[in-house]
């Protein structure tokens, strides 16, 4: 787009990983600033399958003689930066909703497991009488908690049989990369945690980090319950559903070890008992 833009005495170079720069002789901050609007709205344009680009453009003119080219080029540069903070989050937050998008449509269990986790995750909120906007908070937790699975291939995801390790560990990363995406945008920084946290185990014996106890945090431990649940009631492609009662006996088999007691109670004789039965995904 800057070579089919640019005029034949105009130069552009690559300047580092990500960054360009264009030496535009003879000519008015009026013009640049009009290429400027004009290259942004191109780039609007461009698609990487379903996710856009982002430009962020800054730009200086050296109108005397005097004036030091070096110091206009970082004018430009601190430009950019300003435009940078000012537009590249909404940016980075659109990429992860495509992201989400894109992982959900692509399996649709996915889509179904993560608004029942949602939705298991907000009531339980409220049973622990959380504030509004932390129970919202929590919901959307619940909802972009495995957004991570967009790097695992859909050979692994889609196995009908056992695991190998590496296949394993392959899965496990997924929190990891969660956290990663999530942590792009301020929008969903606060849910990073979360997102890599949901697998850790009460008695330390979980992933990523092998956190034990309060040392996880609550909207994890609450997260792990729901999506535990969850999974144990759908049909996936190695196994078929658990029945409700098996599952909630899974649950409290494992209380203390795996998952938070007084979340799970709640989640048990507060939650479940007023939850329709959900038809089977498959």
């Amino acid at each position: 787009i800057l070579t089919e833009e640019k005029r034949e005495e105009d130069f552009i170079a690559r300047i580092s990983g990500d960054e360009f720069v264009m030496l535009r002789p003879r000519s008015s901050s009026e013009a640049t600033l009009h290429l400027k609007q004009l290259l942004s709205e191109r780039i609007l344009e461009e698609r990487i399958e379903n996710i856009e680009y982002s430009i962020a453009i800054g730009f200086a003119s050296k109108e005397r003689s005097t004036q030091d080219l070096s110091q206009k080029v970082m004018d430009a540069e601190n430009a950019m930066y300003k435009n940078k903070i000012v537009y590249g989050q909404g940016t980075r937050s659109a990429a992860i909703d495509s992201v989400f998008s894109t992982l959900t449509n692509k399996y649709a269990y996915e889509k179904t497991h993560s608004q029942r986790v949602a939705r298991y995750s907000r009531l339980i909120g409220e049973q622990l009488h959380l504030r509004e906007d932390e129970v919202d908070e929590l919901e959307l937790a619940g909802r972009l908690h495995d957004i991570g699975k967009i790097a695992i291939s859909d050979d692994i995801i889609m196995k009908p049989g056992k695991l190998s390790y590496d296949e394993w560990e392959k899965v496990k990363d997924h929190t990891v990369i969660g956290y990663q995406i999530l942590k792009a945008a301020d929008k969903y920084s606060n849910l990073a945690e979360y997102a890599m946290s949901h697998h850790e185990r009460m008695d330390g014996k979980g992933y990523p980090n092998q956190l034990k106890g309060k040392a996880i945090p609550l909207f994890a431990r609450v997260i792990c319950v729901a999506d535990a649940y969850e999974a144990m009631t759908s049909n996936r492609t190695y196994r078929t559903s658990m029945k409700k009662e098996k599952a909630i006996q899974e649950l409290v088999d494992n209380s203390g070890t795996q998952f938070d007691p007084e979340i799970l109670d709640i989640f048990i004789h507060e939650v479940l008992p007023n939850e329709p039965p959900h038809k089977q995904n498959t």
